[in-house]
């Protein structure tokens, strides 16, 4: 995985690939709204590690008090700003 900044926005790449990038986010922000919709237990959610935190953070908003669990470990610590 390879976080770089591109312009303005920065850009996750895994192996190569474009993956996302916080220049558009609106993709991220619907997928969680929409399971958000088709879920029986819309106030718990168990989420997939990769990302920029987008997805997070849309459940966060637009649940009703979710409490929530991110799954696996951090496979790559990104350098500090600066």
């Amino acid at each position: 995985m390879l976080l770089r900044r591109c312009e303005d926005a920065l850009e996750l790449r895994v192996n190569g690939v474009f993956a996302m990038d916080t220049a558009q986010t609106s993709t991220e922000r619907a997928l969680a709204r929409a399971a958000l919709a088709d879920c029986a237990h819309p106030d718990r959610f168990l989420l997939g590690r990769l990302g920029l935190g987008f997805t997070a953070a849309e459940i966060l908003r637009v649940g009703d008090h979710p409490s929530g669990r991110v799954s696996g470990s951090p496979s790559t610590c990104w350098p500090p700003a600066g």
